[in-house]
């Protein structure tokens, strides 16, 4: 160690430091000693390749450990690299576990009348789907693909299933003879038709979310919540409560 004297306007400071010479280790290597590689720091940076074998079906968060791979100092044992998986999302699919779910839009003649659909699989297969002749695609229904999903972690020669999550497209208006095409499809559907009289009638409008009255006093509650408590805020810091007499 090394003592350092510094003055002030006070006096004198006093500081124990590292000794600049030997850093703190005791010794000085002369310079004719010292290795020309490492410059007598006792370590070197080399850049080394390691090869990570992922699992099939790893899950996320898996962790691989290279055992004594990480940074080595003289006298000290090295440390282990470890490896994280981390789990990139898919544009089409959506992991669950070993299931996959994917979003496929179709008409709405096809969900009525038949589907098929080519899909390119994780793997860059294609697996051709179609659904069972005479089934109807209802929405929000999903489909399963039996054992076309990700395969099994620790028994990748299983495979879990692959869930078909439909979009129905319907289409924006029909005119009058798509109309009546409609009624002679469906000449034995019923339509709900109200036959009481009454005053109030209303028709609907599209949805827009600036239109919503989620606080209880209307308006968006988020906004309201802010209100509520600087207006809160306010009442409890104006009050001033003072102890009785006795």
């Amino acid at each position: 160690m090394k003592v350092i004297m510094q003055r002030i306007s006070m006096g004198y400071i006093q500081q124990t430091v590292h000794c600049p010479d030997c850093n703190g280790e005791g010794y000085v290597i002369k310079e004719s000693d010292k290795c020309t590689v490492c410059k007598a720091q006792k370590v070197t940076q080399e850049k080394k390749m390691l090869e990570v074998d992922v699992d099939k079906g790893a899950p996320d968060g898996k962790r691989y450990v290279f055992a004594g791979e990480s940074d080595e100092v003289p006298g000290i044992e090295a440390g282990d690299i470890i490896v994280e998986i981390m789990i990139e999302k898919h544009k089409k699919f959506i992991r669950k576990g070993a299931d996959l779910v994917y979003n496929a839009s179709i008409t709405l003649l096809e969900a009525l009348t038949g589907f098929e659909m080519l899909v390119e699989h994780l793997d860059g297969r294609k697996i051709h789907i179609k659904n069972k002749e005479g089934d109807i695609i209802k929405p929000g229904l999903l489909k399963t693909v039996r054992e076309c999903g990700m395969p099994f972690f620790d028994s990748p020669f299983r495979f879990g299933n692959l869930y078909i999550n439909f979009n129905i497209i319907f289409p924006d208006k029909l005119d009058n003879s798509q109309k009546e095409s409609l009624f002679v499809l469906f000449k034995n559907e019923k339509l709900n038709q109200i036959t009481e009289k009454v005053e109030e009638v209303y028709t609907v409008s599209d949805f827009n979310p600036a239109d919503e009255n989620t606080h209880h006093t209307g308006g968006k509650k988020e906004h309201k919540d802010e209100e509520d408590d600087e207006e809160g805020g306010a009442r409890h810091g104006g009050s001033n409560v003072r102890c009785a007499q006795q």
